[in-house]
């Protein structure tokens, strides 16, 4: 009889909330004989709630604890989204222990970390269940508790997690406005700032913000928050319209439409404010290929415009 060296399994997921699909797929990671310990990583663990993501990481980390107990050896372990596929599979590599296998239906995953030389692992679906589909019979009273497991059913009560996605659904059957503003130097660099809180925390972003609803249009937010956020202090003749950006998954906290405006200036040094955790000059040639939102996506418009591409 061949022996089978043990091995470390890992399986990521966002468990908003943990339901019976999930559980499945654990089950089938603890009854492979090849299989010594499960890593239980808790995706998007930053966010919390939003509509989409409406339960924090201890809440995720209370309902698998509670459907598991103790039946099984296992570990979970926070894994916050870092908006960068190609860096993704190492970030998870950074905070967990020594895994060998990857347990994931998902293309994306299965893509990602067998490049990196991981065996990766098509769990079976024998419960055709999403998140989604959970949170949204929260909304419309549908029966959803034979979905979830006991554990994760008790601890929805206790939380009131249904009135909670019903709250984040309300809140949301509109669209947010925002405007962004770019700001570009007699050099041709543009001003952006580290965003000071989520989502994207410390990610570069724009100058930018939500309008104030009944108070301003939409070009004196873009320029009141580049007065906020960089000091910058500008005129609406100075200002001129890029476009309006809808995708509806560009935010996390819910749909957002963003109208973003443009202007130049000569001789100003930005300084740091309001949800700025820094501020600074980029040259185009030098822009970050990851950035909040869909940032990344309006300088090259905004580049295009200019006839100038990366």
């Amino acid at each position: 009889m061949i022996e089978v060296e043990p091995k470390r399994a890992i399986f990521i997921g966002r468990f908003q909330p943990f339901h019976k699909g999930h559980l499945n797929t654990i089950t089938q990671m603890i009854n492979n004989p090849e299989v010594d310990e499960v890593i239980i990583g808790i995706g998007s663990s930053q966010y919390h709630h939003y509509l989409g993501n409406p339960f924090t990481a201890s809440e995720r980390t209370e309902f698998i604890k509670r459907t598991l107990k103790n039946q099984i050896k296992y570990q979970i372990v926070e894994i916050p989204d870092i908006h960068d596929f190609p860096k993704w599979a190492p970030h998870v590599e950074s905070l967990t222990p020594k895994f060998e296998v990857v347990y994931s239906g998902n293309t994306v995953v299965k893509d990602l970390f067998e490049g990196r030389g991981y065996e990766v692992r098509a769990p079976k679906r024998n419960f055709d269940i999403s998140g989604a589909q959970i949170r949204n019979a929260f909304v419309t009273g549908e029966d959803w508790f034979d979905l979830v497991p006991a554990g994760t059913r008790h601890m929805l009560f206790e939380i009131d997690g249904e009135r909670r996605v019903r709250k984040l659904h309300d809140r949301h059957t509109k669209a947010d406005i925002t405007a962004d503003l770019i700001v570009e130097n007699e050099n041709g660099e543009i001003a952006l700032i580290d965003r000071l809180r989520e989502p994207f925390k410390d990610m570069p972003a724009l100058p930018g913000g939500y309008l104030e609803v009944g108070f301003e249009t939409t070009i004196e937010a873009a320029i009141r928050e580049a007065q906020e956020e960089i000091s910058l202090s500008v005129s609406s003749d100075q200002v001129s319209y890029l476009g309006v950006y809808d995708n509806p998954g560009r935010d996390p906290r819910g749909h957002t439409v963003s109208h973003v405006y443009y202007t130049r200036v000569e001789g100003f040094t930005p300084e740091k404010g309001d949800d700025a955790k820094e501020v600074y000059w980029v040259k185009p040639e030098d822009f970050p290929s990851v950035m909040a939102f869909d940032h990344r996506k309006i300088l090259n418009d905004y580049l295009s415009r200019k006839k100038v591409r990366l």
